[in-house]
């Protein structure tokens, strides 16, 4: 009995020992599986962060926008650095377009609203340079990423971009961000690091290595609201930006040196040539001056620089195929350009001038718009009183009295106050309709100049025609006697005078000024060379509806600087000068 007690009392310990056994391992198990769940969900949440904030967006976002839904996209954004590119991929994604850093990022700052998921992350190679996959050119990716797409980016002056990018959160780090100086020495510095995309040439996202354009449409960051919103316009896509808000930064191109103008000129010059952007043109030989390091500003305010003056013309010369044909048969009618249209080098340069597209002036276009539809009277026109900036020109009534009243209003709005217009045609007396507004107020001063005002040059001195090259080209025209006219009867009535020709637009090149606030900052110039790009038919056969400013918007790729256009002071005119189309002759050292 005592060992049967004794087995038994055994065999109840060894089980109330193996149930302890089993809850001690079973509360183990417990532990360590909340441990390793907790850490799992831990780190799964760690890892789906953008995961969990891309539907808490998409949630908030299909709330406010139910119809929302993602296009299937047959467009795409290219993004070089400092030319607005987060606003538009911002102004996308509201609209479910997934563009640049939403092929890469679910969620930034800048774009709170959903986008799709890493779509590019393993298609678009490590950058060859220091940066964000998003900002690789497209010569890097894989080429069948583009396939089928019309693609299109911005540029930006090379010399704002520059500036952008040293005011940049990922910029120039310091306190003292507005020495100049420090900017010059900063700037040059980063360009000469080739591991930098943020100074990657603009010029690598539009053309692959072998110089073939890739990118269907360049739009302009001076004019990016106007121009990317009719692109979406005519892309039938629904994003739209609102204006950009303007530049308050302290330091400008004013305050670069000569050296950093030298190396931006040359890291930037298959921009400045491929997107019509004007470099500086120095005067000086840079290795060999004193004033290397003087800031551009007091070298533009003492002369120093050459070759631009501020200021650029738009020469909308070649029009409609219907309209150049009709103007070679008004030429062949006149006295002096007879003849021009056919020859050769006109051709040529006609066909040379729908290279690139060309969104400058129509930016313009609106508040143009505006002025021609506000009943012109001394007080709702922006005019000035008569007598600091005027205009001479001489035109042909038959060809261009249909683009007249948007050209004029174009002037007033640079702040032209008079007009000196010589109207060139045999049927001295007409009316003139288009020109009755503006005279009635005073703005204009009308003088008949037909065709036979040039008998009282001898024949053996006439030019009466087109000239080609290899022929004399020292003869008096039509031109050159208005011109000459002008000079004698009415010079005196203003203190600077501009000549164009009707289908010539000429603005200054300094940010929200016009011709007139140019001249008023510059009271020690004598005269200004504003050099010209040449516009093309944009390939309309008959002429478009519209304002000219909407409906021509090719151009050629080079600033033509020995043609250009002369804003000129009075005072020294010389009494000799004879008229030239182009420049006038002057008095003073340097000039004429």
């Amino acid at each position: 009995m005592r060992w049967s007690s004794l087995f038994k009392q055994n065999n109840s310990n060894m089980r109330e020992n193996k149930r302890k056994r089993k809850r001690t391992i079973m509360r183990k198990i417990i532990l360590i599986s909340i441990i390793c769940l907790i850490i799992l969900v831990t780190h799964s949440l760690f890892h789906m962060t953008e995961l969990v904030s891309f539907l808490l967006a998409y949630k908030i976002f299909a709330q406010e926008h139910a119809e929302f839904v993602y296009f299937e996209q047959d467009v795409e954004f290219i993004h070089i650095t400092r030319t607005g590119g987060a606003a538009i991929e911002a102004a996308a994604s509201k609209h479910g377009l997934c563009w640049a850093v939403c092929h890469f990022e679910c969620t930034m700052s800048e774009i709170n609203l959903p986008c799709p998921l890493r779509s590019w992350k393993r298609r678009v190679p490590k950058p060859p340079h220091f940066g964000e996959k998003w900002h690789v050119p497209p010569r890097y990716w894989k080429p069948d990423l583009l396939d089928g797409k019309t693609t299109f980016t911005v540029v930006r002056n090379p010399y704002d971009r520059v500036i952008g990018e040293y005011y940049h959160q990922f910029g120039h780090k310091g306190v003292d961000a507005d020495n100049a100086e420090f900017m010059n020495a900063w700037i040059q510095n980063m360009i000469s690091d080739p591991e930098r995309v943020q100074f990657l040439p603009q010029y690598e996202y539009v053309f692959d290595k072998g110089d073939q354009r890739i990118i269907d449409h360049v739009l302009r960051f001076e004019n990016l609201t106007e121009s990317f919103n009719e692109l979406m316009k005519v892309s039938g896509l629904p994003p739209r930006l609102k204006p950009l808000q303007q530049s308050t930064h302290t330091l400008t191109v004013t305050h670069f040196t000569k050296e950093t103008i030298r190396i931006i000129n040359n890291y930037a010059a298959k921009d400045f040539e491929a997107f019509g952007y004007i470099p500086l043109n120095l005067s000086h030989d840079l290795d060999h001056t004193n004033q290397q390091q003087r800031p551009i500003g007091e070298l533009l305010q003492y002369g120093e620089v050459g070759g631009e003056s501020g200021c650029l013309v738009a020469h909308y010369k070649h029009k409609s195929d219907a309209e150049n044909d009709a103007r070679a048969k008004a030429y062949h009618t006149g006295m002096f350009m007879s003849g021009k249209l056919e020859t050769e080098s006109e051709i040529s340069r006609r066909n040379k001038c729908n290279k690139l597209q060309n969104l400058d002036m129509l930016k313009y276009a609106s508040e143009v718009r505006r002025s021609m539809q506000t009943p012109l009277n001394v007080s709702t026109t922006n005019h000035y009183e008569k007598g600091f900036f005027a205009l001479v020109t001489m035109f042909q009534p038959i060809i261009e009295a249909s683009y007249m009243e948007e050209w004029l209003h174009w002037y007033i709005l640079q702040g032209v106050d008079h007009f000196y217009l010589y109207a060139n045609e045999d049927s001295p007396g007409s009316d003139y309709v288009f020109l009755r507004p503006f005279l009635d107020i005073g703005i204009v001063t009308l003088i008949p100049w037909p065709n036979d005002k040039i008998l009282v040059i001898e024949p053996e001195d006439r030019i009466d025609r087109h000239r080609l090259k290899h022929e004399n080209w020292n003869g008096v025209s039509l031109q050159h006697l208005a011109m000459v006219h002008f000079l004698k009867h009415f010079k005196s009535e203003t203190i600077w005078i501009i000549k164009v020709d009707v289908d010539e637009y000429t603005r200054s090149l300094v940010k929200d000024h016009t011709l007139r606030d140019h001249l008023i900052a510059n009271p020690q110039g004598v005269q200004f060379l504003c050099p010209v790009i040449e516009y093309g038919s944009s390939y309309h056969e008959f002429r478009p509806e519209g304002l000219l400013l909407e409906s021509y918007l090719r151009t050629s790729k080079r600033i033509l600087y020995n043609i250009g256009k002369v804003i000129a002071k009075t005072e020294f005119i010389s009494e000799y000068d004879t008229g030239k189309a182009h420049f006038f002759k002057m008095t003073v050292p340097g000039f004429g």
